[in-house]
């Protein structure tokens, strides 16, 4: 028996750009980004294109002991996210990354370059889910 192990192939409606889901916005020159109270992956108001360079983000920070807040937006790929020595490096896929600076709060987040590749549902957003019954809507807020 072979066993062959193939790598997962990015998929884009266009080779130039890549389309991803946008939720809020890790700085405040994030203008072109819906302001979303809840995420909904279905909505294209929450879909766009990046500009070439860039990424798709999913990035996910803990606000206090009890909440959680998460942003999806486009990133330019020269902006480092985690440390020098291991940085965050765009994958097909949104794989999530510890990239806290300190123990104080946790910070989460994947780069990934696959149309819609930043849908990704951690565990807080999955159990919400379940209690609403409405898949992929979750309560966010915008960091300022």
């Amino acid at each position: 028996t072979t066993t062959v192990q193939t790598r997962p192939v990015s998929t884009r409606s266009r080779s130039d750009r890549i389309k991803c889901h946008q939720c809020g916005g890790l700085f405040s020159a994030s203008v072109n980004n819906p302001k979303c109270d809840t995420f909904d992956s279905s909505d294209p108001q929450q879909q766009d294109y990046c500009q070439p360079g860039e990424a798709c983000l999913w990035y996910s920070w803990q606000q206090s002991k009890s909440g959680t807040s998460v942003i999806r937006e486009c990133l330019s790929q020269s902006i480092l996210l985690g440390s020098l020595d291991d940085p965050l490096v765009p994958e097909t896929f949104c794989q999530p990354k510890d990239v806290s600076e300190d123990s104080d709060s946790r910070v989460t987040a994947c780069l990934c370059e696959s149309d819609l590749c930043n849908n990704y549902m951690f565990q807080v957003e999955k159990i919400t889910d379940s209690i609403i019954m409405s898949p992929d809507v979750f309560q966010q807020e915008d960091m300022q």
